[in-house]
């Protein structure tokens, strides 16, 4: 499928289309398409895909239903402000605020490139899901530099798209 929505994009043969690896395994188009960057999220029966040329862009999908244990994972990936906001936000919707905080970390280390390699705590983002979300603070960057999009991917999913304009590719 993601053949078939780059070949349409690219106006070329789905079967023409050939990858390559970046500098830490992230697929990229070859050559001469190098300068179109994609990127890809699956969760549960839903898949979501981002493709651009303007800017390398990152995405994350995930389901509402999938049992985590989200106090755990935010005590080890989350910064110590965003795990305080998320003990704030009352039980009964800090899932949601989980995922919606995780989809824009995800996003981020996903568009850089680096994936779940790059430190998720000091990648730092708002975490009111129901607030236009911001990223606050980096690692190896200048947070205005990034901008967030929430994505409506159904009343069972949260998604975020990530994009940097300055990300050197």
């Amino acid at each position: 499928m993601l053949r078939v929505l780059l070949g349409d994009y690219l106006g070329i043969a789905p079967a023409a289309i050939a990858f390559e690896s970046g500098p830490d395994g992230k697929p990229t188009l070859a050559a001469p398409y190098s300068s179109v960057h994609f990127n890809l999220s699956h969760a549960g029966e839903l898949a979501i895909c981002a493709i651009a040329r303007d800017c390398v862009p990152g995405i994350d999908l995930e389901r509402l239903d999938r049992a985590v244990d989200h106090d755990g994972l935010a005590r080890r990936f989350f910064s110590a402000r965003e795990y305080a906001e998320l003990r704030r936000i009352p039980d009964a919707q800090r899932n949601r605020a989980f995922l919606a905080c995780w989809t824009c970390k995800e996003a981020i280390a996903k568009a850089t490139g680096r994936g779940l390699r790059m430190p998720l705590h000091k990648i730092e983002v708002t975490v009111d899901p129901d607030a236009p979300p911001q990223v606050l603070n980096v690692p190896e960057g200048k947070a205005r530099e990034w901008s967030l999009h929430r994505i409506d991917a159904g009343r069972a999913y949260v998604a975020t798209l990530a994009t940097d304009r300055f990300l050197k590719v």
